[in-house]
């Protein structure tokens, strides 16, 4: 008798289980049945929010390819995820122009969509009320900004933000922008305000009043970056960073490469308002009508900065980059093994994803190490096919 209590009472907790494992996603299909709670692709939501509202705490969301127009903005506050199935090329949001395409909290998850003519003055695209967390999606042609964080946080990775008209990224008040790309937006790539974390990104091609690649105040950490092709009407090409006369200024600035920015005004790479300091960064071939790399709030410690000097052991010289369009070190470039380890370097990985330090001393710039030439790699290649062989036919 015991015994065959144990085993309904195991039936019992599978049937449970797989009832809440059924009932976990809810579906979104252009071709779906619209029959609520959308549990099924016959009976899918033919429109996000839909299957939104009936999802319940820590449900995926799941949607099919197609183009959808919310009418107006998805609300997503639920702690839930919602992904598409076949990623960014295939599902599409469109806000046409008339509304945000999405509002998100903290503890939801906005996975794999292409979100596009947003509308709104606070992240046409998305808005992140307090947190929240954008990966794998391209967020474009969006206005008033791509995203906006507004309070404590949120998380954006592996995304494309380009082409909005605003900031590509607001940081009102926090946020991390990581391993994305951010381009050819209209007020700037980045702003970060009272915080705010950019590392492992490449900004490039964004104008601005002042910031083309990044505006900061205050508060920011600007990291493993590669700042590219900006410019700006004003001050700082590459990076502008204010701050009230009575605040005290907080940022990081360490392991970038500013490259080939321009300011009609100051400072081609980086202008700063107060002192700050920059640590193995690359600051080359920038322009402007004064300071075409820094002006001379910015202290450069073991940098390799254009027409520089030599204190706090900077280099001046070329860093050798691969071209002019690809800027990974050649192998002999000044910039390897070239800076100082600061705390917590053993942990973080350059603008590639590789370990931030292969040789005991960490590399100047976003990158690590040169990249392989191509002889060289013909040889690497040629090499393991002939061992693949001898290990395959054992002659």
């Amino acid at each position: 008798m015991y015994k065959i209590t144990k085993i309904l009472i195991a039936l019992l907790l599978i049937f449970f289980v797989s009832q809440k494992i059924s009932a976990s996603t809810n579906y979104v299909s252009k071709s779906g049945g619209n029959i609520p709670p959308f549990d099924s692709w016959e009976n899918a939501a033919t429109n996000i929010q839909s299957a939104v509202d009936a999802a319940s705490e820590d449900n995926l969301v799941l949607v099919n390819d197609g183009t959808y127009y919310p009418g107006s903005q998805i609300d997503v506050t639920k702690n839930i995820t919602v992904k598409s199935l076949n990623g960014a090329k295939k599902t599409i949001v469109d806000g046409e122009n008339t509304s945000r395409c999405f509002y998100v909290n903290a503890g939801d998850t906005i996975d794999g969509f292409t979100i596009t003519n947003g509308y709104s003055t606070e992240g046409g695209g998305i808005h992140c009320r307090q947190g929240g967390t954008v990966i794998n999606c391209t967020i474009s042609g969006n206005s008033g900004g791509g995203i906006y964080f507004y309070l404590a946080g949120g998380i954006v990775e592996n995304c494309i933000i380009n082409g909005n008209s605003g900031y590509g990224v607001v940081c009102y008040s926090g946020g991390t922008v990581q391993f994305s790309t951010i381009s050819k937006n209209s007020d700037g790539g980045v702003f970060c305000n009272y915080g705010g974390t950019v590392q492992n990104c490449t900004i490039t091609e964004n104008t601005g009043a002042n910031g083309g690649g990044i505006n900061c105040n205050q508060k920011a950490e600007i990291k493993n970056s590669l700042i590219i092709n900006n410019s700006a009407s004003g001050n700082g090409g590459g990076i502008y960073m204010s701050t009230p006369a009575s605040s005290a200024i907080n940022i990081t600035f360490a392991n970038n490469t500013v490259a080939e920015n321009s300011a009609t005004g100051n400072g081609g790479g980086i202008y700063s308002i107060k002192p700050i300091e920059s640590y193995n960064s690359i600051i080359y071939d920038n322009a402007a009508s004064a300071d075409s790399q820094i002006n001379n709030n910015v202290a450069t410690y073991y940098c390799c900065i254009e027409n520089g000097d030599l204190s706090n052991s900077s280099i001046t010289n070329n860093p050798d980059f691969y071209s002019d369009v690809n800027f990974h070190f050649v192998d002999g470039s000044p910039c390897i093994d070239a800076g100082t380890n600061l705390p917590g370097i053993f942990s973080e990985k350059d603008r590639d994803g590789k370990p931030r330090v292969l040789d005991g001393i960490v590399d100047i710039g976003c990158y690590e190490g040169p990249i392989p030439e191509p002889g060289y790699l013909i040889f690497i290649i040629c090499c393991l096919s002939f061992i693949s062989r001898k290990f395959i036919t054992g002659a």
